[in-house]
């Protein structure tokens, strides 16, 4: 059975950030509110439960639980609060960290549709069904319009980055790492802010200042990250090349690589996506 309208209009609709999403268990159709709070039962993988709450407004992250639930630890389980039903869809896997995810309805002009979140702690990934992306897009945290020409990242987003090569997150926590080697060939971990503008960085390697990495590598699969092809348009130094999320698809992002080297920027023939500069209004 199908909740998506058999012929969705020639253009979608842009949910934003902060609409509030009206929820529904997909097996007993009733609302999943309590106040301002969509709540659901959890499982932990120890069998403990509790209640969870969530925020129904898109983007916004707020949640409570009645039982400790570990950051980057995935539940056991998530269940409808009325019915007792669990959420899972064991053949969705989240697209930013491959964890399980479960499943709501979400009802949005009158039509309900597919919702997906994942099941991991601490990870923010959400969707809905193929057949609701010709009706409808989700706006992307810090992006302006995604369905329009001229999409903007604003300063202080915080970047879903992957590896180019393997698509592994690169975000661990707070802080997006990467293997680096410094010009004597010494091996550590940097640690960067993964909020646009944001130039905070920590490094278990000394690294001297105003001199590139010697090389700068994913921690997961160990390739490389330099791109020979494209150096830094403020110093000539090299660049490292990962990927992040938009609010359709993945882009290259260049980082120098040059220790006190501010630059970053877009693969070359993203004409139509801007990074907001520092100190823009």
């Amino acid at each position: 059975m199908t909740h998506e309208p058999k012929q969705p209009s020639s253009r979608p609709r842009v949910v934003k950030s902060g609409s509030s999403l009206s929820c529904l268990c997909p097996h007993c159709g009733q609302s999943l509110h309590e106040g301002s709070y969509m709540v659901l039962d959890v499982e932990r993988q120890d069998r403990q439960s509790g209640r969870l709450h969530l925020s129904p407004q898109l983007n916004v992250f707020d949640s409570t639980s009645t039982i400790e639930l570990e950051h980057g630890v995935e539940v056991a389980d998530l269940r409808c609060s009325r019915c007792g039903h669990s959420l899972q869809r064991e053949e969705v896997r989240c697209a930013e960290c491959g964890s399980r995810a479960a499943q709501l309805l979400v009802e949005y002009d009158g039509v309900q549709t597919e919702f997906y979140i994942c099941l991991r702690k601490g990870c923010h990934w959400h969707d809905i069904s193929q057949a609701a992306r010709s009706r409808l897009i989700l706006e992307a945290v810090g992006y302006h319009r995604p369905d329009q020409p001229g999409e903007l990242i604003q300063s202080g987003t915080a970047l879903e980055c992957s590896c180019p090569h393997c698509a592994h997150s690169l975000v661990q926590g707070a802080d997006l790492v990467f293997d680096v080697k410094n010009p004597a060939g010494d091996k550590g971990t940097l640690a960067l802010s993964p909020k646009l503008n944001d130039f905070r960085s920590a490094c278990t390697i000394e690294l001297p200042k105003h001199a590139p990495l010697a090389d700068m590598a994913c921690p997961w699969c160990s390739a490389s990250l330099i791109n020979p092809r494209r150096h830094c348009q403020l110093c000539g130094a090299p660049t490292a090349r990962i990927l992040v999320k938009t609010a359709n698809e993945d882009v290259g992002f260049h980082v120098c690589t040059r220790n006190g080297c501010h630059f970053h920027g877009l693969d070359e023939d993203r004409a139509g996506l801007r990074l907001e500069l520092l100190g823009s209004v």
